[in-house]
């Protein structure tokens, strides 16, 4: 009795940079008053952070553009999980992760639209 068995075998190549991308994170303006905003890690992320870190790019555009706008006043990158803006102007804030040790993609910006504060004064004395 002959047996007939054939083997295949497949090879594919890929890079963790390539498929490591964190969820979006939860961004909070913390402080209104005084333009602080903070963030949390996306509840996706393996802990502890100290040993799987994400690295944050933040930027600030103008109010009524998307964070992709090549008119930004700010970005930076940081490892903290907080900010303060120092404008007096509307703006968007902007901020999203990835992982310092692949360099992959960046995740989905989380944003926040922000008013100035002249004018949340104003409208208070107007009524």
């Amino acid at each position: 009795m002959l047996s007939h068995h054939k083997l295949e075998q497949y090879n594919r190549v890929f890079f963790l940079q390539d498929i490591v991308r964190p969820d979006q994170v939860l961004l909070i303006q913390a402080d209104d008053q005084q333009d602080v905003f903070d963030w949390d890690y996306p509840s996706t992320w393996d802990t502890p952070h100290s040993f799987f870190p994400l690295l944050f790019q933040v930027k600030v555009v103008r109010y009524h553009s998307s964070c992709d706008a090549s008119n930004q006043f700010l970005i930076e990158e940081t490892s903290a999980t907080n900010y303060t803006v120092t404008s007096h102007k509307q703006y968007r804030f902007c901020v999203q992760a990835r992982d310092p040790l692949t360099n992959g993609p960046w995740s989905q910006l989380a944003q926040i639209e922000v008013k100035s504060r002249k004018m949340k004064q104003a409208k208070i004395h107007h009524h």
